[in-house]
């Protein structure tokens, strides 16, 4: 998955609107795909998060709105898995994306990942609050 991935990340920073809204259009679908979605997609999700994250304050509203699907999927997909995941490279875009940002509708995106990954492995997450609070804050 990794090679694809990688072209649709480049392709969801386009100048282009049609190769980003085709691009997260695909990632979405890969998301839901029943044979390469899911938990296969678990060590790229931080490379597939990262680019739908930033097309959720795409000045397109179509792309907006493949993109906010796409990053409810993947959230609940992760909610759901069994298995195990890297927090740091999520956490690491969420800070990224709390700091960086003054979207209102990323930042909100941002702190619902937070949450989630709160109510799933708060033991773990207690390792990564030093960097987290003051972002918060």
């Amino acid at each position: 998955f990794g090679p694809i991935f990688s072209i649709l990340v480049d392709h969801c920073q386009s100048k282009n609107r049609l190769n980003r809204l085709t691009a997260v259009s695909w990632m979405k679908e890969l998301i839901n795909h029943p044979h390469s979605g899911k938990d296969a997609l678990l060590p790229f999700y931080a490379q597939i998060l990262e680019p739908i994250l930033k097309c959720i304050y795409d000045s397109e509203a179509e792309i907006r709105q493949v993109a906010e699907t796409a990053n409810r999927n993947l959230l609940d997909l992760l909610k759901d898995t069994k298995k195990n995941f890297e927090i740091r490279p999520l956490l690491n875009i969420f800070i990224k994306e709390l700091f960086d940002r003054n979207d209102v509708s990323t930042q909100i995106a941002a702190l619902h990942w937070i949450n989630m990954l709160l109510e799933k492995h708060p033991i773990s997450m207690n390792d990564f609050l030093e960097s987290l609070l003051p972002v918060l804050l």
